[in-house]
Order: structure tokens, then sequence, then C-alpha cells
């Protein structure tokens, strides 16, 4: 867990997360992203990320989340696809991780969820 966050991290250049919350967030609810520890850092913020193997009924999850953010809060939501694509074709050359993320898209279907949801938040 503490891996994801290092490479969220990463590629977030430093930051946990980049809704405007303020200096000083009051309160964050930290859904399903692990140990929190970035959380501890800082219910201003309602944040979750990879979220798409555990989630079954999306609308609900944004439901229970509005009904419990503050006025002028915000809610944050990092998920992906599992259909990989490249401006360049270079993907052609990752057979591997096609096959992984097939394989992740199967796993999920047969759950009955759904792996390719990152387009699918607004």
């Amino acid at each position: 867990m503490n891996l994801k966050h290092h490479i969220f991290t990463l590629i977030l250049r430093g930051r946990s997360f980049v809704a405007p919350v303020g200096r000083n967030p009051k309160r964050i609810l930290d859904v399903g992203t692990g140990a929190g520890i970035w959380a501890m850092e800082l219910f201003d913020l309602i944040h979750w990320r990879m979220l798409f193997t555990a989630i079954k009924h999306w609308p609900r999850l944004y439901e229970q989340a509005y009904q419990n953010l503050k006025p002028g809060g915000w809610i944050e939501v990092d998920e992906h696809e599992s259909d990989i694509n490249s401006d360049d074709d270079s993907v052609l050359k990752a057979q591997d991780l096609k096959d992984w993320f097939k394989l992740v898209a199967e796993a999920c279907a047969k759950l009955g969820r759904d792996s390719n949801i990152a387009h699918k938040q607004k």
C-alpha cells in the first residue's frame, strides 16, 4: 500500500492530492487508499483511488460521499482503465502488460465490476 502511495506521490510531483482544500484542512476521509499515512499528514476532502475492483454501485458511492461532504469541500477520485493505449503504437511492444490488464478485466467482470471506470467518473 505504501508503494502505491509513493507512486502516486511521484506522479503528482510530491503532492498527495490535487484538490484545492487549502493549507489546513480539518477533516479528510481517505477511502480504500491504503494505510492513510498521507491523510495523517494533513473532512475538507473525500478521496479515493483505485477502487475499481471494490465498487459495484458507483452512483451510490458518490451519493454517500456528497451526503457527507461539507459545503465547499472536495471529492477527489483517481481511477484507471484496463484498456491500455498509446499515441505512438509503443503499446504494441507491451504484450505482457496487455495480457495482464486483460486478465484484470476478466476477473473484474466475474465479480460484476467494471475495470474501465476512469472515463465514467465525472
